[in-house]
């Protein structure tokens, strides 16, 4: 166990560890076995604090405004469709996105409904609204890129 320089906790394992006590991500620890969070910014803190610490992260994504816990449900849904079968890993790629706006929908309008859980995953319905968005996004993504070309 490793103690997170973020918030104290207790609860990062590894270097590249997850603290659930404050959502951060983590890179390789600093002597003493604490772990930097990946967003430290830049050397003015690290000049403020007289520890000489710098990194450059203007103008990089920011991974810790995800909420990795989120992120991990969603992740765990799309392991439940993949680990059921009768479909390939990555059949979302192949699909119309108009399927998943109706999807998204439905999961949506469960929700309004006061259903939490989706019969069909066990899963949160939230998981599934993330998910078909993300693949819908996707698409567009797509098509933006082909039309770019």
């Amino acid at each position: 166990m490793n103690t997170c320089m973020n918030c104290g906790g207790l609860s990062v394992k590894d270097y590249n560890g997850y603290c659930s006590t404050c959502s951060t991500f983590h890179v390789k620890p600093e002597p003493g076995g604490i772990l930097a969070p990946r967003t430290k910014q830049t050397s003015e803190k690290g000049a403020a604090e007289g520890n000489g610490y710098q990194k450059q992260t203007s103008g990089k994504l920011d991974w810790t405004l995800l909420p990795w816990p989120a992120i991990k449900d969603l992740v765990a849904l799309m392991q439940v469709v993949a680990d059921r079968g009768g479909y390939p890993r990555d059949n979302w790629q192949h699909c119309d996105p108009e399927d998943y706006k109706r999807a998204c929908m439905r999961h949506l309008e469960a929700i309004f409904e006061d259903e939490d859980i989706d019969p069909g995953t066990g899963k949160s319905h939230w998981c599934a609204v993330m998910f078909n968005a993300a693949v819908c996004r996707w698409h567009e993504i797509q098509k933006e890129t082909k039309s770019s070309e």
